[in-house]
C-alpha cells in the first residue's frame, strides 16, 4: 500500500509539472512549426517538431525542441533549445541556453550564452558571460564577450575579443584575437596567430610536458603549474566500475518493482525518441522553476520542497530508462527475438558510461538519453493517472 502511495505521488507530481510548464504560454507543435516574421507574442512560447524556424517577435521565453532549429526574429526573453542542429542569428536580448550536435550563433547578439554541443561556433558579440562545453568551440571575429568566458573543449579557437577573463581546458588553444583580461588555461598546445595576443597574465597547467609559449604575445607575467594527477587517475577507475555497478542494480529492482506498467511506454519512446525528448525536457526545465515559484509563495513551501525531493531522483531513473532503451535499440539489431529487458539494462548502462568518457560529446549523449527516460516517466505517469 505504502509502495503503491508513493508511486503515484511521484507520477502525478512528474505530470503536474509537464502541464504548469507546457501551459504556461503559448504552446506550438508539429512536423514543421514556424513563426512568421510578421508574428508578435508577448507571452512564453513552448515549441516542439522536426523543424522549428522562428523569424517572428517574442517577447517571453521560449522553450524549443527539435531536430532543427532556425531563430532568426527578435527574441527579448529567455531561450532554452534542445535539438540536433541550433542555428541562432536574430536579436536575443535575453539569455541563450542551447544543446545540440551543432550550435551556430551568429546574429546580432545574445546576453549569457551556455551551451553544450559537439561543434559550437560563436560570432556575434555576447553582452554578458560565456560557458560552453564541446569538442570544438570556434569564436569567431564578431565575437565580443563583455564579460568572462569558461570553456571546455578538445579544440579552442579564438578570432575575437574577450574582454574578461579567460578559464579554458583544451587539448589545443589557438588565438588570433584578443583577450584583455587574465587567462587560465589547462592545455597540451597553446599557439598564437598574427595579432593575437593576452594582455593580462597567463597562467598554464599541464601534466606532462610544458608547453611552449609565445611570451612577447602576452601582456602580463607567464606562469607554468605542473599538475599531478596520478593519483585522481589510479581512482578514477574503480570509482567509475563501482557507479556502473550501482547502477546496473539499481536499474534492475527498478525493473523489478515497474517493468509490468513500463512495456508500453518503453515501446513508445524507441519509435517515438524525439518527441520523449520533447517531454522530458520541458521536465527538466519545469520541476525547479515551479518548485522555486512553491517556495517563494511561502504558503506552499512543503509543495516546492517536496517537488525537489522528486526532481533528482527522476533524472536519475531517467537516465536509467534511457540507458535501458538504448540496450534494447542495440540489442534489437543484433538479435533476432526480442531482446530481455534485464538483459538490455545492463547492457545499455555500460554502453552509456563508456560514451559518456568521451569529452563533451559523451556530456551530451548522456544527457540526452536522461531526457528521453525522464520523457519516458511522465508520459508513463500521465498514462497511468488517466486509468
Amino acid at each position: 500500500m505504502r509502495l503503491n502511495f508513493m508511486r503515484h505521488a511521484l507520477l502525478a507530481g512528474l505530470v503536474l509539472i509537464l502541464a504548469t510548464a507546457a501551459f504556461a504560454g503559448e504552446f506550438r507543435s508539429g512536423d514543421t512549426v514556424i513563426l512568421d516574421g510578421r508574428e508578435s507574442l508577448q507571452e512564453n512560447l513552448t515549441i516542439a517538431g522536426e523543424t522549428v524556424s522562428i523569424n517572428g517577435e517574442v517577447s517571453g521565453d521560449i522553450v524549443a525542441v527539435a531536430r532543427s532549429i532556425s531563430m532568426s526574429g527578435r527574441m527579448q526573453g529567455q531561450i532554452i533549445a534542445a535539438a540536433q542542429r541550433i542555428n541562432l542569428n536574430g536579436w536575443v536580448i535575453g539569455d541563450g541556453l542551447l544543446f545540440a550536435q551543432n550550435i551556430a550563433v551568429t546574429g546580432q547578439g545574445v546576453e549569457d550564452f551556455r551551451g553544450a554541443a559537439q561543434d559550437v561556433l560563436i560570432d556575434a558579440p555576447l553582452t554578458g558571460e560565456l560557458l560552453v562545453g564541446a569538442q570544438t568551440v570556434t569564436l569567431g571575429p564578431n565575437t565580443k564577450v563583455a564579460m568572462d568566458a569558461v570553456v571546455g573543449a578538445q579544440n579552442l579557437n579564438i578570432d575575437g575579443l574577450i574582454r574578461g577573463k579567460l578559464i579554458a581546458g583544451a587539448k589545443k588553444i589557438s588565438i588570433s584575437g584578443t583577450i584583455n583580461g587574465d587567462a587560465d588555461v589547462w592545455v597540451e598546445k597553446l599557439v598564437f596567430y598574427g595579432d593575437g595576443r593576452i594582455k593580462g597574465n597567463l597562467k598554464v597547467h599541464y601534466t606532462k610536458t610544458k608547453p611552449e609559449i609565445d611570451g612577447s604575445k602576452v601582456g602580463g607575467t607567464v606562469t607554468f603549474v605542473k599538475e599531478e594527477l596520478a593519483d585522481a587517475g589510479n581512482k578514477f577507475w574503480p570509482n567509475k566500475i563501482w557507479w556502473v555497478l550501482a547502477a546496473i542494480a539499481t536499474g534492475m529492482l527498478l525493473l523489478w518493482g515497474f517493468k509490468r506498467c513500463m512495456a508500453d511506454d518503453l515501446k513508445n519512446a524507441l519509435d517515438k525518441p524525439i518527441k520523449m525528448m520533447g517531454f522530458g525536457f520541458i521536465g527538466f526545465i519545469g520541476i525547479p522553476v515551479v518548485a522555486a515559484i512553491a517556495i517563494i509563495l511561502v504558503l506552499t513551501v512543503p509543495v516546492g520542497v517536496s517537488l525537489l525531493l522528486v526532481y533528482f531522483p527522476a533524472l536519475y531513473f531517467g537516465w536509467l530508462i534511457g540507458s535501458l532503451l538504448t540496450g534494447m535499440f542495440v540489442l534489437q539489431r543484433l538479435m533476432k527475438d526480442e531482446p530481455s529487458a534485464y538483459l538490455s539494462m545492463p547492457v545499455g548502462i555500460v554502453l552509456v558510461s563508456i560514451i559518456g568518457l568521451i569529452p563533451a560529446l559523451g556530456a551530451l549523449f548522456n544527457l540526452a538519453i536522461l531526457l528521453i527516460g525522464l520523457g519516458a516517466i511522465i508520459t508513463g505517469s500521465y498514462r497511468l493517472i488517466r486509468g
